[in-house]
């Protein structure tokens, strides 16, 4: 048997213990082609089913699309035009495994050996793939600068693949920047490039994309179209991956508009679709979703045993991000069936995975780092000076050549010499060592007092009026409904307020961006009590700005207590919320209301108004009220300095 022959035997027992691997029952294209390997033995043909394989990769999972790619290099020459295909591959697979840096490296490599072969459409392809990569790792203004020139090509050349596919990534990093109405700009012109729906079929995310940004700005109806057309799209292209995303959009959109069945059948749909792929990590993000809504449509047994079920496999895989995730779903259900004790021991675990995962983020840690950077300067200049010793010791040996007398009267200054510094070393070490133990107990004594002090000023009310409710509840003197509910109120409010103390302390430095996108989350959970009052958030963010965890924790609290009080006081029936970050490095929010109103020149020092002024003076923040014609209050909150851009 040939050499030849012996390689082909091995790539097909190779390809058959794969196949044999894969236990899930994917698409009909996939399983046809699966079944076209084992028979082919041509090297030539091999390539190409395995090529059209890989192409497929959206409906099995990365470690499987990985072993395809493998195969492929294994039977192709090192840089011919099926190799290069095949390392393409191979960065689409890094960027599915969150190695975009990796992916973008191995592009930058390839790209010029695909000008010189002249595979324009591999170059198109293998930028795309670097696109994805910047886009992924945070540099969607890199990723758009090299998508618009994308598209002049593609314009150029009549490339409608490619051109779809530049609007359809366009649409998602403007998405990514929170730019909806500017990735729908893109995404609209992507949908009215060609009428050719099969260009869409092979390309169904633009669509997808299309009607979550829709779902974004609040116009649901629109959105519910779209996301319908996309959902056919992948469907009849076989595309697993995004008819499951198709699916957790619609659901949410489903949401928004209260049908909950149809969204509960879609998010059931997805987690059988995560399943039949094979993919475990989005498989647990669908888990968490569907238990939670299990939660909040009275389904908390169901979303008990899936949220367990998906802890477990968490577990297996190591995904502790995920596995946080489960267990505030978790928490969620063992709340809405009043299994008080389970709530509280979920609670307790969750808290300890969170502080696992960011402990080294605090004080101390920080404080700790400061110390071993003094000590390693106090190494630095032991070394200093030990290498002047041995200047001193040569130049003594010098002089003792010529003057003996010299020599002895120098040997004898430089040993004094040499312990009044080894003295003086131990002296400074000492004190080095002690200024840094001390500054770690400042840091852990300012982080007691600020965090005491937040505690007592938020966390004190609640518990106070817990008591009080306890007191009337054994006395038995009102109604007890009223107390259990006024009881649960406030725990609720506890436990809001600890959820976003932790998550400042544990950052270094938080982003703005990050602050809008947990109000918003906030005010969702909020003005489900609220539902005569219409509310929107817009934003405007072209540079980011990071600030201080304490800073990000005050104006957080601030903005929390100007929404309270005018959902509370101002009787109005729209409230706008506005997210803005300038050129110039400064920021600002407004929080407007249509109501009542108040006299701005005279406030009166209730409300809460005393609270966000201290913060303001703590903080360093400008907080101005205004009134607004014909009716309603204004309230900014802006900076006083320049912030650290990024």
């Amino acid at each position: 048997m040939g050499l030849k022959s012996i390689l082909t035997a091995f790539v097909l027992v190779y390809a058959i213990s794969l196949c044999g691997s894969i236990s899930y029952a994917q698409t009909d294209t996939l399983e046809t082609l699966k079944k076209t390997l084992l028979l082919t033995q041509n090297v030539k043909s091999r390539q190409d089913v395995l090529l059209q394989i890989c192409a497929q990769n959206h409906s099995f999972p990365p470690d499987t699309f990985h072993k395809y790619i493998q195969m492929g290099l294994a039977i192709s020459s090192a840089n011919s035009q099926e190799y290069l295909k095949f390392l393409r591959f191979e960065a689409s697979y890094l960027n599915k495994s969150g190695r975009n840096d990796a992916a973008i490296h191995l592009t930058d490599s390839i790209l010029n050996l695909s000008v010189a072969m002249q595979n324009i459409q591999l170059f198109q392809r293998l930028r795309i793939e670097k696109c994805k990569a910047l886009i992924r790792i945070g540099k969607s203004k890199e990723s758009i600068a090299n998508l618009f020139d994308m598209l002049e090509k593609a314009e150029t050349m009549n490339d409608t693949t490619t051109a779809l596919a530049a609007f359809s990534m366009l649409g998602w990093a403007n998405m990514e920047l929170g730019k909806y109405e500017e990735a729908i700009k893109w995404l609209e012109k992507g949908k009215n490039y060609t009428s050719v729906q099969a260009y869409f079929i092979q390309n169904p995310a633009l669509y997808v994309n299309l009607g979550s940004c829709y779902n974004n700005v609040f116009n649901y109806d629109k959105a519910l179209v779209i996301i319908n057309q996309g959902l056919e799209q992948a469907r009849k292209g076989e595309n697993l991956t995004i008819t499951a995303n198709a699916l957790n959009i619609r659901a949410d959109i489903y949401i928004n508009v209260k049908k909950n069945e149809e969204a509960q059948r879609d998010l059931e749909e997805s987690l059988n679709i995560r399943e039949q792929i094979g993919d475990a990590y989005y498989m647990l993000s669908d888990m968490a979703q569907l238990a939670l809504f299990y939660a909040t449509s009275n389904q908390c047994p169901k979303g008990i045993a899936l949220a367990n079920k998906g802890i477990a496999k968490a577990k297996e895989g190591n995904h502790l991000s995920k596995i946080i995730y489960l267990y505030e779903a978790l928490a969620e259900n063992y709340k809405h069936c009043n299994q008080s004790i389970e709530y509280a021991a979920t609670l307790s675990t969750l808290l300890i995975l969170k502080d696992s995962l960011y402990r080294d983020n605090t004080a101390k840690a920080l404080a700790e780092l400061e110390g071993k950077y003094e000590y390693q300067k106090n190494q630095n200049i032991i070394i200093q000076q030990q290498n002047r010793i041995l200047r001193n010791r040569y130049s003594a040996y010098g002089l003792g050549l010529l003057l003996l007398v010299t020599i002895v009267v120098f040997a004898f200054a430089y040993r004094n010499f040499k312990r009044t510094q080894k003295r003086k070393l131990a002296v400074l070490t000492l004190e080095q060592t002690k200024l840094a133990e001390e500054a770690v107990q400042k840091a852990e004594e300012n982080e007691r007092k600020r965090i005491a002090a937040d505690l007592h000023d938020n966390l004190g009310t609640h518990v106070a009026a817990i008591c009080s409710g306890v007191k009337y509840f054994k006395d038995g003197n009102i109604d007890q409904a009223e107390v259990l509910a006024q009881l649960d109120t406030n725990a609720t409010e506890i436990m809001n307020h600890l959820n976003d103390t932790i998550w400042v302390l544990k950052n270094e430095k938080l982003l703005f961006i990050n602050l809008a996108d947990r109000f918003k989350l906030w005010i969702q959970r909020v003005m489900k009590n609220y539902p005569h009052i219409k509310y929107f958030i817009t934003e405007n963010i072209n540079e980011d700005i990071a600030l201080t965890p304490i800073k990000i924790l005050h104006l957080f609290l601030m903005m929390k207590e100007a929404l309270n009080n005018a959902l509370k006081h101002s009787e109005c029936s729209e409230i706008r919320i506005h997210f803005q970050c300038t050129d110039s490095n400064e920021w600002q929010v407004s929080i407007t209301d249509n109501g009542v109103g108040f006299d701005v020149d005279n406030p009166m020092e209730g409300n809460g108004i005393g609270n966000l002024k201290l913060r303001a003076k703590a903080s360093n923040f400008k907080v101005i009220w205004n009134r607004m014609e014909p009716s309603g209050t204004e309230i900014l909150f802006k900076s006083k300095n320049s912030e650290q851009v990024l």
